[in-house]
């Protein structure tokens, strides 16, 4: 007999099946229900089921805003202060979430390539945790100032 035991939507697999039990959904991430299984071919069973909610919610319980339907990967319904309930701006925040988390990748990127880079003996650059202690062509305040992205310039 195969046994199948199955956890919630962000966590791995127990043990699998061969059985074919269990619709999986991967627009949501989730199984939906399952049938219970013996465990061992023994003269008495043990039997095991586990289910989980169609959709998972940030917390158990909580009503998800109307605005947030699980139709988006990764919705577990948290937005406290209503920023979504707008669809063009819901739309906005989507798409300004995938730019940041590039930006994010290259930077991370970035730290690795110069790391190796430097360990290779091909740059010499400071590490990543230590660039603010290296001296530049001015005062941090005034780098800090001028160069960032937010200032406008």
């Amino acid at each position: 007999m195969a046994s199948a035991v199955y956890s919630s939507c962000s966590l791995a697999t127990v043990g699998t099946s061969s059985m074919g039990t269990g619709a999986h959904s991967y627009l949501v991430g989730c199984y939906e229900q399952y049938p219970s299984l013996p465990l061992a071919p023994a003269k008495r069973a043990i039997f095991v089921s586990a289910s989980a909610s169609k959709r998972p919610l940030w917390f158990p319980g909580s009503t998800p805003p109307a605005s947030l339907d699980g139709s988006l990967p990764e919705d577990f319904g948290f937005d406290p202060l209503r920023l979504g309930s707008e669809p063009e701006l819901l739309k906005w925040f989507i798409q300004a979430e995938i730019i940041r988390c590039r930006w994010a990748m290259l930077g991370a990127a970035g730290i690795f390539i110069s790391e190796a880079l430097t360990k290779a003996g091909i740059m010499n650059t400071p590490s990543w945790y230590s660039t603010g202690e290296a001296e530049y062509f001015a005062d941090p305040t005034t780098l800090r100032s001028r160069y960032t992205p937010d200032s406008g310039r």
